[in-house]
């Protein structure tokens, strides 16, 4: 920019050629003058410090939730706001949630896994073949069901979380 000033081109030149405005030209050349090449290197800014450090809320995260008297498996951003409010310390939803994804998390949700379930029959259930030429007929019918509601939680990205529930449904049938 300066050897274009040099060069014999006027300020307003260089502005049109960089597209500039005139008083960013003035600018730049006024600190090249003062600082040489340094003056138009950036330079640390000044600002509001974050409230929390990333330490802080990465070591909640590697917590249990029931740490913070949370009784949740996992947390998920609304319990992670709560504990975090509960030290005194506030973000907006939508900045906690660019903090934790710079972390290396994400929200995912997770496999449901019966509590009640017996491995051993659950194992030998995987194994059975395909049913090969046989019939399979089903009733038209319809069932209301009460189930397990599962959410998304926070995750480290690339795991799998999966949640113990207890898989019970309450039903009614009614066949037509």
């Amino acid at each position: 920019m300066k050897l274009h000033v040099v060069d014999g081109k006027s300020e307003k030149e260089v502005s049109k050629m960089l597209n500039k405005s005139y008083s960013t030209i003035k600018l730049w050349i006024g600190k090249y003058k003062k600082e040489g090449l340094d003056g138009l290197r950036d330079k640390p800014r000044s600002g509001r410090p974050r409230k929390v450090e990333e330490e802080k809320i990465k070591q909640i995260l590697e917590d249990k939730p029931q740490k913070y008297g949370i009784q949740q498996e996992y947390w998920t951003m609304k319990t992670l706001k709560i504990a975090l409010q509960e030290q005194g310390i506030d973000y907006k939803k939508s900045r906690l949630y660019e903090l934790v994804h710079e972390l290396g998390y994400n929200l995912v949700k997770p496999r449901p896994t019966n509590i009640q379930a017996e491995k051993e029959k659950w194992e030998v259930f995987k194994k059975i073949k395909k049913l090969e030429g046989k019939a399979l007929f089903f009733l038209d019918e319809c069932r209301a069901v009460i189930s397990t509601s599962i959410k998304k939680v926070l995750a480290k990205v690339g795991s799998k979380p999966v949640m113990r529930v207890n898989i019970g449904f309450s039903s009614i049938y009614v066949i037509l």
